[in-house]
């Protein structure tokens, strides 16, 4: 007697399990099938009039595909994007480029319009400044009192400048400046002397504790704008 109930008591025991089982079986099926109708854009909440559920799988399904053809694959853009990659290595490699770490290379254009840009915005003092030291500095290297004196300035003899523009000759001299004036300032010769006074001019800011200072990209201007203006002086008295 004792026997049959301990089998009866197994048995019950053993169909609760099943069944808790089969309902833990049921309730994952019934989330998975949400998940699927969620993703197919049916499970959003609203309910579709009867006869009219068709429909709304049918533009579900046709959105989905219209989404499918118009977005290029993944893999696809992936190739574009590296295909983009190789090409401006290989472009900034035969270009003898380099890479600046911490900085964006600007372009020229962009250089001078930051350059202009500054110069329309600062006070008219600080440009007086800058304009009177750099005239005080070509006296002084050019050994003149006034601008006039420039018209007897003797030029670079043509051999010496043919010498350091061809045939690796000496640089010009910076204790006696004579410019190559048959060239405007970006010649070699003449590009020398003004990369020469521009270092003596930032020297002298710093040594001398200017309260006025400027980037070398705005003392060069201005060092060719002098140099632009000697030189039609000089070609004017000739």
């Amino acid at each position: 007697m004792c026997m049959r109930r301990g089998h009866q008591a197994e048995f019950h025991t053993a169909g609760r399990k099943q069944a808790e089982k089969e309902r833990e079986l049921a309730n994952i099926e019934q989330h998975y099938a949400r998940l699927k109708r969620s993703d197919n854009g049916l499970d959003s909440g609203l309910t579709l009039p009867k006869g009219h559920e068709g429909e709304g799988r049918g533009e579900a399904a046709s959105g989905t595909q219209d989404n499918q053809l118009d977005s290029p694959p993944v893999s696809a853009m992936v190739e574009v994007v590296t295909k983009s990659v190789e090409m401006a290595l290989c472009s900034l490699l035969e270009s003898g480029g380099h890479f600046s770490v911490g900085a964006i290379p600007q372009s020229p254009r962009q250089e001078n319009h930051k350059l202009q840009l500054e110069k329309a915005m600062e006070p008219s003092y600080q440009r007086n400044f800058i304009l009177a030291e750099v005239h005080h500095l070509f006296k002084e290297k050019l050994k003149i009192e006034q601008d006039i004196n420039f018209i007897t300035h003797e030029p670079a003899e043509a051999a010496d400048v043919h010498a350091y523009e061809y045939k690796d000759g000496p640089d010009a001299d910076t204790d006696n400046v004579t410019f190559n004036l048959k060239q405007n300032y970006s010649a070699p010769w003449n590009s020398f002397l003004l990369s020469f006074l521009l270092h003596e001019f930032q020297m002298h800011c710093v040594q001398e504790a200017w309260p006025i200072k400027k980037d070398n990209d705005y003392i060069k201007e201005v060092l060719q704008e002098c140099y632009k203006q000697l030189q039609m002086l000089w070609k004017n008295a000739c």
